[in-house]
């Protein structure tokens, strides 16, 4: 009988878990029945594997509650940063087109510029508006590099806008070189065969030396353009603070 309850002791989990041909399923059976060492024995195994069975539940309970709070973090995180991220995009297009900034820049030349001018700073005005300036803007970018020539030459060549080209007769020893020299288009305004543009600037002249003859930096200006009998937009009035 020992013997037997040694082999009916190693067969229990196989038992449990219903692994057994039939006939020795048979055969543990009815030992147990006889056995009550055995008998208890299974039943304590019963119970533990219920217990690992439970704990295993609880377990996996636990970590799919985890998962599910993770993801709703994750969910939460997304939309929290895809709705900064819009704010962000607004508010960028909405200072792009609306640069209301600039209003601390104009601050300091506030005794200068009129009211009616200042606004038009705050707008950058329409796409079709600011592609009409371009013309104007060529002709700027050409007076600006351009530092060979007499003031005479330049005021035929450019009209108002020569006083952004460096003449050889302010500087007759100086051997002018080129300029190096930014201009931004900040807003620009059409109506009929007038209009007004903002640009911001900077810039400066060198001599062959490579030295700074003159410059002017961070300039704001405001150009009222009128078109002439050529149909072409020319500058017929300069702001700008001296």
């Amino acid at each position: 009988m020992e013997n037997e309850c040694k082999i009916v002791g190693d067969l229990l989990p196989l038992y449990l878990e219903n692994m057994l041909s039939e006939e020795t399923m048979e055969f543990v059976k009815q030992h147990l029945k006889s056995c009550k060492q055995c008998s208890d024995e299974f039943e304590q195994m019963k119970v533990g594997v219920k217990n690992h069975t439970i704990e295993e539940n609880e377990g996996k309970k636990d970590v799919q509650a985890l998962m599910t709070v993770k993801k709703k973090l994750r969910k939460k995180t997304m939309k929290t940063i895809s709705i900064t991220g819009a704010c962000l995009i607004a508010v960028a297009i909405l200072l792009h087109t609306f640069p209301i900034y600039r209003l601390a820049m104009l601050s300091a030349y506030s005794d200068f510029y009129t009211n009616a001018q200042v606004m038009k700073a705050l707008s950058i005005g329409s796409s079709s508006d600011r592609k009409e300036a371009q013309d104007v803007l060529q002709m700027a970018h050409k007076a600006f590099q351009d530092v060979h020539h007499t003031r005479a030459q330049n005021e035929k060549d450019y009209g108002l806008l020569s006083r952004y080209a460096t003449s050889i007769d302010d500087y007759p020893e100086e051997n002018l070189d080129f300029s190096e020299y930014s201009l931004q288009l900040w807003s620009a305004h059409f109506d009929g065969d007038k209009g007004s543009l903002w640009v911001y600037y900077s810039s400066e002249t060198l001599n062959q030396k490579g030295d700074v003859v003159c410059g002017s930096w961070e300039v704001p200006s405001f150009w009222e353009v009128k078109k002439n009998e050529n149909g072409k937009w020319v500058v017929t009035n300069i702001y700008e603070h001296p």
